[in-house]
């Protein structure tokens, strides 16, 4: 396949004599093998991606399977809240009965449970909490949905904002229970 060049005094012919001895030393030995013998690597990509994309795809899995057994639980949020001006716990506890029957007009009444109080510990005057569960991500999200994208939840929204203002919220996924 390769010819001989012969003898050259020029240094680009050495550098080409070179190459091709180098090309006919390779064609006794497969390619693959010449290149996992001076690389230590797999010289075909379909292996090497065979290999590395099961890895990857157990673990996804894996982690996808862990992730959705413990998300799957409740969702709370708590809001820490302090009374306006003027305002009483009488008040939270009417804006709760409008909230409840918005929660029924809207089908979602089961989709999220609400408990508001005041703060004992520390002693924290005016304050009101509000902490509110759904049963699933998914009902939390229906919930969401409609205080961000309803005429109610807007609505809901201008009357606990007349009543308290909320300087501290978190939301956490349940994940285990003492029951």
């Amino acid at each position: 396949m390769f010819r001989s060049l012969g003898p050259s005094r020029d240094v680009g012919d050495i550098g080409t004599v070179l190459l091709i001895g180098a090309l006919k030393r390779l064609e006794n030995l497969p390619w693959r093998e010449y290149w996992n013998r001076h690389t230590g690597r797999v010289a075909s990509i379909v292996n090497y991606l065979t290999k590395t994309l099961m890895k990857k795809s157990i673990i996804t899995v894996l982690l996808g399977f862990c992730s959705s057994v413990t998300w799957a639980g409740p969702v709370a949020e708590i809001y820490t809240c302090e009374l306006n001006e003027g305002k009483t716990l009488a008040d939270v506890n009417n804006m709760m009965s409008d909230f409840r029957q918005m929660l029924k007009k809207a089908g979602l009444q089961d989709a999220y449970t609400v408990y508001v109080g005041f703060q004992q510990l520390p002693i924290r005057h005016n304050s009101v909490n509000w902490i509110g569960i759904a049963p699933s991500g998914e009902a939390f999200g229906k919930i969401t949905d409609w205080f961000n994208g309803s005429e109610d939840g807007a609505a809901f929204g201008a009357l606990y904002t007349s009543i308290y203002t909320c300087d501290h919220s978190f939301l956490t996924h349940i994940t285990a229970t003492s029951n």
